[in-house]
């Protein structure tokens, strides 16, 4: 729950409000909009680059399930994201 909670902080947040993408998160699946690259990909670390940087998801048996059109939906169990 507590990865749940850090994505609600951060968008409800000033940093949330400037950032060009946005995170929703609804039990084991992740939706990042304006994405721009897929910088690292594994099972265990994502990391995707949006418009000011980038964002590393990291979690177990994890698998992109959709990346088009600057959206991609991460699947699997994510356990921690930070803003790199």
């Amino acid at each position: 729950m507590r990865f749940l909670d850090s994505i609600v902080s951060f968008l409800l947040g000033n940093e949330g409000e400037n950032a060009p993408y946005r995170i929703f998160i609804e039990g084991n699946a992740c939706y990042v909009t304006d994405v721009r690259t897929l910088k690292e990909y594994s099972k265990e670390k994502i990391i995707i680059g949006v418009k000011s940087g980038g964002i590393a998801v990291y979690g177990k048996e994890m698998y992109i399930k959709k990346y088009s059109g600057g959206d991609l939906v991460i699947c699997g169990k994510m356990v921690k994201w930070e803003v790199i």
